[in-house]
């Protein structure tokens, strides 16, 4: 069986070439700082016809958050989900959003709502490490994923849908939640030098 391994290899290695010549316009990545991700997201945001799911940890890109409105203006029906965090953070982009009555929900279930996706028309999915944010865009190493497939679309309405469910009204009112801390018992110390 010394030749399984290479047999193997070559069978991956052509269904990965396979897949990249099927699939190249299926697929668009961008990175950043500065390498194209904000207008990656933008391009999709503005040809949105019927609808985008949007669920970001952070969202204070005031460019992307424009876009967005300019999408509702047009008829698009948009439903975004945030970290709680958002709620009691000083950035206004999403309470300007909910003041606009746009859908807008938090998260309250998970200890930390750290999804950064987006549904559009049901077709096209944009995930990826890039959080909606200006650091994003302009300072952090950050990655978007373009995927146009609906199969792939309707697997993350499935789990956008179980977030939004359990989701509450976004507030930009509500206090923030006093962490409860535990006393410590003085524990030894966990190294002993020999």
């Amino acid at each position: 069986m010394t030749h399984a391994p290479t047999i193997f290899l070559r069978a991956a290695l052509l269904l990965t070439c396979w897949a990249s010549a099927t699939d190249a316009q299926q697929i668009e990545v961008a990175f950043s700082p500065r390498g194209g991700c904000s207008a990656l997201i933008a391009k999709h945001i503005d040809a949105a016809t019927t609808s985008i799911d949007l669920t970001a940890y952070q969202l204070t890109a005031a460019p992307l958050a424009d876009r967005i409105a300019a999408a509702r203006s047009r008829g698009v029906q948009i439903r975004i989900i945030v970290d709680r965090a958002q709620e009691t953070e000083p950035t206004p982009i999403p309470k300007r959003l909910a003041a606009s009555g746009l859908a807008l929900r938090t998260d309250a279930v998970e200890k930390l709502h750290h999804n950064k996706y987006a549904i559009i028309d049901s077709a096209i999915v944009i995930t990826g490490s890039y959080n909606w944010s200006e650091n994003a865009e302009n300072s952090n190493a950050e990655n978007v994923v373009v995927l146009h497939d609906a199969a792939t679309a309707a697997a993350f309405t499935a789990n956008f849908t179980t977030h939004w469910n359990h989701s509450r009204q976004f507030s930009p009112h509500r206090p923030a939640p006093r962490p409860h801390i535990q006393p410590r018992a003085h524990s030894p110390p966990q190294f002993q030098p020999a």
